[in-house]
Order: C-alpha cells, then sequence, then structure tokens
C-alpha cells in the first residue's frame, strides 16, 4: 500500500483531516528514523500539519502528501540541528519495531550521517520513495540524490565491514 500520491490536487478540509489519519503514523515512523528518537519525532509531525493547515485552508498547497513530507523532513532537519547533540540517540519504534529489523543497529548507522543525507536514505528506502520524489521533499536534484546515497550506502558498508558499529 502506497501511502503518499504525489498527485497535484486540492482538496478541502475534511480531506486533510483524511490525510491527517491516514498518514500520521507512516509521517512519525520516518521522523523518528530522521531524528532518532519517538517523542521528537511526534512533535514534528504534530508541529507541521498544525502549520500547513492554514495553508491549506487559504488554497496554497496543491500537493498535500508531498508537502507534508517535505515540511517533515524538513522540520526533522532543524530539530537535529536545534538539539546540538553531538552524540545522536536512537529511540524506541514500539509499535514498529516488528517492521523494522535490527532497529539499533540501522539507528546507529543513520546517526553517522549528516541530517539531510540521513533524510534522503530514509525516504529513499524506508519510505519507498523514487529518487525523483525524494529529490522534490528534500528541495535537491535528483543527481544529488543519487550520489549523497551512493556516498552514504559506500560509507554505511564500510562502517559494517569494519566492525565500527554496535
Amino acid at each position: 500500500m502506497e501511502p503518499f500520491s504525489f498527485g497535484e490536487r486540492r482538496v478541502g478540509v475534511e480531506e486533510f483531516a483524511l490525510a491527517y489519519a491516514r498518514s500520521k503514523a507512516h509521517l512519525i515512523r520516518t521522523a523518528a528514523l530522521i531524528t532518532g528518537d519517538d517523542d521528537v519525532a511526534a512533535d514534528v509531525v504534530a508541529e507541521v500539519f498544525a502549520r500547513v493547515l492554514p495553508r491549506w485552508r487559504a488554497g496554497n498547497v496543491l500537493d498535500l502528501d508531498g508537502y507534508l513530507y517535505r515540511c517533515v523532513v524538513n522540520e526533522c532537519i532543524s530539530a537535529i540541528r536545534r538539539r546540538r547533540a553531538v552524540e545522536w540517540r536512537p529511540g524506541s519504534t514500539r509499535d514498529h519495531a516488528e517492521q523494522i529489523a535490527d532497529y539499533e543497529l540501522v539507528a546507529q548507522l543513520l546517526a553517522t550521517l549528516k541530517p539531510k543525507v540521513r533524510a534522503m536514505v530514509v525516504l529513499r528506502f524506508f519510505g519507498d520513495l523514487t529518487e525523483a520524489q525524494t529529490a522534490k521533499i528534500v528541495g535537491v536534484p535528483v543527481g544529488t540524490v543519487k550520489s549523497s546515497i551512493s556516498r552514504a550506502l559506500e560509507s554505511l558498508r564500510g562502517s559494517l565491514t569494519k566492525g565500527e558499529v554496535g
């Protein structure tokens, strides 16, 4: 099941409420993987929905799902920067533990990446988005997504091979 359509459309407030119900859990999981903290992720998603609603009502948002995704990613990156944490502490995924194999290892590996690159990897592989969708959400060219993810995967493989994680 694909949670987001990325189609150009404009609908009423009722559909905004349906989008909230449909995508809240998926956006929180995405945010948790980016930020490494379930509580921060829930706050980020709530904040994004609260900020987007007035823009949606004013007719300033055509692609609600894509816009929500992009706002969540941007807010996650901002939250990470605001924390200025030297060490990223992975949070628990509670309801999603069974969906993510060896979450602790994945979280530790993701923590080694820069926030924007981490967002790209999470969107591409955990969000099941295309490179084009990821590029649109993060606000970079598709080539940047391809090269950043390629370098990130190489780095992550190296960390696993050398036993630097765990």
